[in-house]
């Protein structure tokens, strides 16, 4: 064979293995690419589901580490066995042909011998067929042999008897052939008879001479026996057998001999004999020789590859390397693959778990209980869920522990399973005083989750009550779709109650207690009472947690840490859980009350009070809200501290105010608390007539500035922000005079009610313009506004509703602020004008924490419109006369009513308050100021009085530039801006007369009160045509008052306190002296004496003598234009003499010991400066007293340190 070609990809025996070889490193790269292929990252992106990402992450780590640790095999090929195997298997060809030749020159031969064999039988056969009659004739006599055996063994006849000659011709063997056959056949078919036969039979083939003898005797006997009958028959057949036997013995001889062995062949013709050819193979030898040698011997090309395998070798390992190396950087791709999946997934899960927060550390903001409970954590991180159904659930106590743990890890469930306070949990277990649960009860969680001590018939009966209210007001649904649709709709949701029963129930194990029992726990989860009982019993319908249930591999196991966690998650979940106030705007303003109907209601019969949406049902506005009119004429409000009653306030006013125009609806707003009045109101500048911006406000707020305040609500008659008794008396005499007025009104058109005369004037319009006295409204009529004019405004005014808001109105009753004389007063105008409100229109609204010690009950009782925010269970009797509000939990948003003064339960009716954000208000008050002029409607301009602002002394300025005629009467004098309600806009002040006693007296305990009192008078002065003299007789107060920049330079030695005190009397005398002799008018002249407590003569060192003559000074001055004014901050040694003196009384602050000079204790009840409040005085004139706030001046000076400071 030739040797094989060079193969260009390898060396000279290439072409020998390089298929192989590349089969091989296939099937090796192959092997390895199927692997790799199994760990190939999931193409796309990767999943969003943290499970699913876990279980990714942990495969991947695993793959990566399969990866990263495969050790690569070397690859496996024989390069020597392809080489040589080649030739071995040339070689091999070589002896399978060559045993091939052999085989198949054996095979011939094979056949040959098979064919010279079948020869040979043949000629056997032909020569064998040749004796074949002999033998056949042969045979015929050859059957009887053993049929006569008996015959020839009887005679004793033998083979051996007759000797048959070997040289027989055919002739006479056939002869004695037929003769033999003759004989046999005649002694085979012999028939004798059957008694003959049988008699003799014995004595067949016996031999025994004696017994053959002894037999015969015997026949011979018996046939003389029978002689008589067959002897001679008998006899004669014997005879004849015996006789022919013996004829025939020698034939029987000859055919026994002749039954031996016969040579047939010598009877055969000899030229008929054939003879087999002789077997040749010689040929077959040859052939193979020929074919053998044409078998070719490969051992030298054996011998010569194997000497060449060195290069091949050094070929092939390079190529198995690549391959390695190739399938090593298969692996290494797939490792980079990997890890970019696994970062990837890690970055995900990473992120994943920064903002994961798991059970027990997030608390469910839904109102819809959660039943997905976390039972369970897979790689002890992310929670699994397992449905719970709302269904009340039996804990198995088989095992207690575990009931106790499940339970528990249950309630932690429960617990964070729903928004805060949308679950009320009580623990049930008399016997263990519910130790096992101490980990849930905390000061924060205990309105919420406490055990109950409760007998249980009773507790079963509150739950029962519970059960049956739900059933009601759930209509049907369960508390979950219940809830569900709340939250969508944005309406009161029903909290949850659950009670767990962990001991001493047994009572409920009784006929009749238990059926009504096991019934309850079948139903009652639905309707949102669910129970959790530890028990062993059965209970239909309910869930089942035991031991026995298979759990799974990954459960979660409760441990007191856990419960720990999940409360304090709740309890953080509660401090930062601000109730959701549902939005104004969009559920109750633009739905109700759009901005197209604003202004279109009128008030004839009453005003609606809208405290919200009832049953929080965004449909049930308008139309469940009450009125307050004939049937309510006045309302109350309470609720605790952060319950949200401002927030109830501020809508409920926006509402108000946007329903009714001012022509309707007018407002009285007093905050006692000082605290939300001031949001309704602006900056105003009189000069301009103008409102300030929000940035002026503010500069002049940062600057602590004093500027004049309007309320921004177009309908508000009056508001402050006052603790102050007698302003809230002020605007009750305010209040008596409107319903004074208004009954001269409607007593003139001869009517009982306000209501009734409008409803006439409408009545009268509708019928002369629209032709039916029912047909149009007092909106429509107003529009025609030159009628409307003429025959009502100019008549009447608008006469609307006037709805007066005390907020915190339990201030005015409280003595700490106001004397007891003038809460006494104002509980007498309170009843007078209830008396007279429901006729003329005015409704009272009074809102506070508590009814305690406030109105008496009768006066309560006029108050038939009652609310109450979230509040403590006796505030809520107080209001409601039930404890509905009491039940509250929210901290605020809700709140109950009651339109019977709390007289029936059935009266309640339970409302959610919408919240409006406070930085809305503005927006709707400008819009509504903004339709005053195409409503002809008019802005009230009510000025805010807010009792903490301090007064500056240009404001008394301001009023001598724009009123200067008012007060150009030398003897008038502004003590201050008015601190009570009064039509009367103009400041608080006096005249003095020329007459005895008229002048004045100022006292304060504080000595800024004092010197701001004495120049605000002094600053009166400076506007007079009068002469003023002062006199300070203490230094630092002269200093401070700046008193020599004060008075003209002729007075300047007199003002000083080293003034002798006896000269300026007699000074005084002399003036008296000469106005005595000269007749009036006198020029004013005004001695303004400060702090003369101190005055030498006068007040120190007792000159009785002189102080009698400035007794006679004090008399006389007044009548002759000379008044004194006295500024006194210590206890005047005079004090009897001086008080007598002045009719006029001014005090400021003064402790109780030092009121020497007025009689009423007003002045030691007002605030001094040390407090955050505004700074007032009482004006006292005989028995009337008038308080008003006091000007505050700028003081420029400073005192002289009197002690050494090092910093």
């Amino acid at each position: 064979m030739a040797m094989p070609e060079q193969s260009t990809a390898s060396t000279t025996y290439g072409n020998l293995y390089k298929d192989k070889l590349e089969q091989t490193l296939t099937q090796y790269k192959n092997q390895y690419a199927e692997s790799i292929r199994l760990y190939e990252p999931p193409a796309g992106p990767i999943p969003t589901d943290i499970i699913q990402l876990l279980k990714l992450e942990k495969q991947l780590d695993k793959n990566l580490q399969v990866v990263r640790g495969v050790t690569l095999q070397p690859v496996k090929f024989d390069v020597a066995g392809s080489v040589v195997g080649y030739y071995e298997a040339l070689n091999q060809t070589a002896v399978t042909r060559r045993q091939q030749i052999h085989d198949e020159a054996a095979a011939e031969k094979s056949r040959r011998q098979a064919e010279h064999d079948a020869e040979i039988e043949s000629v056997k056969q032909h020569n064998a067929s040749l004796s074949v009659p002999y033998k056949e004739k042969h045979a015929s006599l050859l059957q009887y042999k053993d049929k006569l055996k008996y015959v020839f063994e009887h005679y004793d006849i033998s083979p051996m008897d007759i000797a048959i000659s070997d040289n027989l011709t055919v002739k006479e063997f056939e002869t004695l052939i037929d003769t033999s056959v003759a004989v046999c056949e005649k002694y085979s078919v012999q028939k004798e008879s059957n008694i003959v036969s049988r008699i003799l039979k014995p004595l067949q083939g016996e031999r025994n001479l004696q017994f053959t003898a002894g037999y015969s005797l015997i026949l011979l006997v018996g046939l003389y026996l029978l002689l008589p009958i067959a002897a001679i028959p008998l006899f004669v057949v014997m005879t004849k057998s015996v006789h022919n036997l013996y004829k025939d013995i020698e034939a029987l001889r000859i055919a026994n001999a002749m039954m031996t062995q016969i040579d047939y062949d010598r009877f055969v013709d000899k030229n008929a004999i054939q003879e087999a050819s002789e077997l040749d193979l010689t040929d077959v030898d040859a052939d193979e020789d020929k074919k053998l040698s044409e078998v070719k011997d490969y051992t030298k090309e054996l011998e010569d590859a194997k000497s060449a395998l060195a290069s091949e070798d050094a070929y092939v390992k390079k190529r198995m390397l690549d391959a390695q190396m190739e399938v090593k950087s298969s692996l290494g791709t797939m490792a980079d693959k990997i890890t970019t999946k696994l970062t990837e997934v890690k970055a995900a899960i990473s992120k994943y778990m920064s903002e994961y927060k798991p059970f027990p550390t997030v608390q469910n903001d839904s109102v819809v209980l959660n039943h997905n409970f976390v039972l369970g954590k897979v790689e002890g991180k992310i929670d699994v869920r397992e449905e719970v159904p709302l269904k009340n659930i039996v804990f198995d106590t088989t095992n207690m522990q575990f009931a106790l743990d499940s339970v528990k890890l249950y309630l932690a469930n429960m617990l964070l399973g729903v928004r805060v306070k949308q679950l009320t949990v009580e623990v049930y277990d008399p016997i263990n005083m519910c130790g096992e649960f101490t980990e849930f009860f905390k000061p924060e969680t205990a309105p919420y989750i406490k055990p109950n001590k409760m007998e249980l018939s009773e507790l079963l009966k509150k739950y029962k009550g519970l059960l049956q209210q739900n059933i009601i007001e759930l209509d049907k649904q369960d508390i979950d779709t219940f809830n569900k649709i709340a939250e969508e709709k944005e309406i009161v949701p029903k909290a949850y109650q659950l009670l767990i029963l962990v001991s001493k129930f047994d009572n409920l194990k009784k006929d009749k207690e238990a059926e009504e029992f096991k019934e309850l726990m079948r139903y009652s989860a639905r309707s949102g009472v669910l129970i959790w009982i530890m028990d062993t019993d059965q209970y239909p319908d309910t869930v089942r947690v035991s031991e026995n249930i298979a759990l799974r591999a990954d459960a979660l196991k409760y441990t007191r840490e856990l419960g720990k966690q999940a409360v304090c998650t709740y309890i953080t979940a509660l401090s930062k859980y601000k109730d959701r106030g549902i939005d104004y705007v969009t559920k109750l303003g633009n739905v109700f009350i759009p901005e197209e109907k604003w202004w279109a209601w009128d008030s004839i019969k009453g005003v609606y009070m809208p405290w919200g949406l009832e049953n929080g049902d965004p449909t049930r506005g308008i139309t469940s809200w009450p009125m307050l009119g004939d049937a309510n004429v006045h309302a109350l409000l309470g609720g605790a501290t952060g319950a949200g009653k401002s927030a109830e306030i501020n809508q409920h006013l926006v509402s108000m105010i946007t329903m009714y125009p001012p022509s309707e609806l007018q407002l009285v707003y007093i905050d006692f608390k000082n605290v939300e009045a001031a949001k309704f109101t602006r900056g105003h500048v009189k000069s301009t007539n103008s409102w300030m911006t929000a940035e002026q406000e503010k500069e002049l707020r940062e600057r602590k500035e004093f500027y004049t305040r309007l309320s921004r609500i177009p309908h508000l008659k009056i508001i402050s922000g006052t603790t102050d008794g007698e302003y809230a008396l002020s605007v009750f005499e305010f209040l008596l005079g409107e319903m004074q007025r208004r009954q001269e009104i409607i007593n003139k058109f001869g009517v009982t009610k306000i209501q009734e005369m409008r409803e006439q004037i409408l009545a009268g319009y509708n019928k002369e313009h629209n032709g039916d006295p029912k047909k149009g409204t007092w909106a429509e009529m107003r529009k025609d506004w030159d009628w409307y004019k003429v025959n009502v405004y100019d008549k009447y005014g608008d006469l609307p509703r006037l709805v007066v808001i005390f907020d915190e109105f339990q201030v005015m009753f409280n003595t700490e602020f106001v004397e007891q004389r003038i809460i006494d007063t104002i509980n007498g105008k309170i009843t007078a004008i209830t008396k007279l409100a429901r006729a003329m229109a005015c409704h009272f609204w009074f809102t506070s924490q508590s009814m305690k010690g406030t109105m008496s009950k009768d006066t309560i009782g006029n108050f038939s419109l009652r609310g109450a925010l979230r509040c403590a269970s006796d505030v809520s009797d107080e209001l409601l006369g039930n404890n509905a509000a009491g039940t509250i939990t929210a901290k605020f948003g809700f709140m109950y009513t009651n339109d019977s003064a709390g007289q029936s339960k059935e009266a309640n009716k339970f409302w959610r308050v919408p919240f409006l954000d406070e930085k809305k208000l503005p927006n709707y008050i400008d819009k509504l100021n903004d339709m005053l002029d195409e409503f002809n409607e008019k802005h009230l301009m009510a000025e805010f009085y807010d009792e903490k602002i301090l007064v500056p002394s240009r404001e008394l300025e301001s009023w001598y530039e724009n009123y200067p005629d008012a007060f150009a009467d030398p003897n008038t004098f502004i003590l201050g801006e008015r601190a009570a309600y009064s039509t009367n806009k103009a400041p608080s002040s006096v005249t003095l007369m020329d007459d005895g006693g008229e002048n004045i007296l100022i006292a304060a305990f504080e000595r800024n009160d004092m010197m701001n009192l004495a120049l605000t008078i002094i600053d009166n002065l400076k506007h007079k045509d009068v002469t003023l003299i002062i006199n300070c007789q203490d230094k630092d107060t002269y200093t401070l008052m700046a008193v020599d920049e004060l008075v003209d330079e002729a007075f300047l030695e007199i003002s000083k306190p080293e003034q002798d005190i006896e000269q300026l009397v007699e000074a005084f005398e002399g003036m008296i002296e000469a106005r005595k002799n000269a007749p009036p008018p006198y020029k004013p002249v005004y001695a303004v004496l400060i702090q003369w407590e101190r005055a030498n003569g006068v007040s120190v060192g007792n000159n009785y003598r002189l102080q009698e003559r400035f007794k006679a000074v004090m008399r006389d001055a007044p009548t002759l234009g000379l008044h004194f004014v006295f500024v006194c901050k210590e206890k005047l040694e005079l004090q009897r003499m001086v008080p007598a003196a002045c009719n006029h009384r001014i005090g400021a602050f003064l402790p109780k010991d030092a009121m020497f000079f007025i009689e009423t204790p007003k002045v030691e009840k007002l605030p001094d400066a040390n407090k955050d409040a505004g700074l007032f005085a009482i004006y006292e004139y005989g028995s009337n007293t008038t308080k008003f706030r006091i000007y505050q001046h700028e003081f420029t000076r400073k005192l002289k340190a009197r002690e050494v400071v090092i910093q």
